[in-house]
């Protein structure tokens, strides 16, 4: 995301428009799946910038637009050393010690991308 052109724009100035765009550029390079999950976190960015938590007089742009449908439910679970594997992976490509135990957190738990987003944003914190 940190390509698009959304991610140059003040927050107060990125409306439907820009979300929209954003979404149907995705949809050519990934699943919808992966675009609702996006724009997900994106519009809980969105919502926690509003004047209840980070006092940004703006309303979640997010909420006006079409969603892509979402695809049909798959039910997988990690197979053989796939967890291991994924933990190493996920351990070299961070290089601070609280990201991998957020990342330990994320798979051994079935947190929503919101509750797994706050608490990365804790752990920084500590």
């Amino acid at each position: 995301m940190h390509k698009h052109h959304i991610a140059e724009k003040k927050l107060a100035d990125l409306g439907p428009a820009d979300f929209s765009g954003y979404r149907d550029e995705r949809l050519k390079e990934v699943g919808p799946g992966t675009v609702l999950r996006e724009l997900g976190l994106l519009s809980a960015v969105m919502s926690c910038a509003t004047i209840m938590d980070w006092g940004y007089p703006i309303e979640n742009p997010i909420q006006r637009i079409r969603k892509p449908a979402a695809p049909e439910h798959r039910d997988r679970r990690l197979e053989d050393d796939e967890e291991e594997r994924l933990l190493d992976s996920a351990r070299s490509a961070c290089s601070r010690a609280r990201g991998s135990r957020v990342s330990t957190l994320r798979t051994t738990s079935s947190l929503k991308a919101w509750e797994y987003l706050g608490k990365f944003i804790a752990s920084f914190k500590n």
